[in-house]
């Protein structure tokens, strides 16, 4: 069973930009994944917003990236800014916050939303695109 650190608020921002759609299946989570440059990646998009944090990370790099749908609330207490998210299985995964909660693991391909980002993004800065 693989661990690791995810950043609860940067989860829970890419969160509000999701779509509800089920037609829409691989953007109903957030996706997560790291790059070369040692950054994990947060996005959440509805096809209309799009949201994206990223953060210098320590862990192992991810192999693939994980897109990663709450089938709970994750609530509103504070819990500290790094939470444990244990993938069980290639569909199921825990997110650790102050309760423990059941997340799955879509299995689809997340679309390129590099293409609408800015060629040289600021470290450690949120952006959040909307489309008219």
């Amino acid at each position: 069973m693989e661990t690791i650190e995810v950043n609860i608020d940067y989860f829970k921002k890419c969160l509000k930009a999701i779509s509800k759609d089920p037609a829409r299946w691989p953007i109903t989570g957030v996706y997560i994944h790291d790059d070369s440059d040692g950054y994990r990646h947060y996005v959440g998009t509805n096809g209309h917003i799009l949201v994206h944090c990223r953060e210098k990370t320590a862990d192992k790099p991810l192999e693939k990236g994980l897109i990663i749908k709450p089938l709970y609330p994750l609530g509103t207490k504070r819990c500290l800014p790094c939470c444990p998210l244990m993938i069980v299985d290639e569909h199921t995964a825990i997110l650790i916050t102050d309760k423990k909660i059941a997340c799955d693991i879509i299995d689809a391909e997340y679309p390129a939303y590099e293409k609408v980002m800015p060629k040289d993004p600021k470290p450690e800065m949120e952006y959040v695109w909307t489309s008219s």
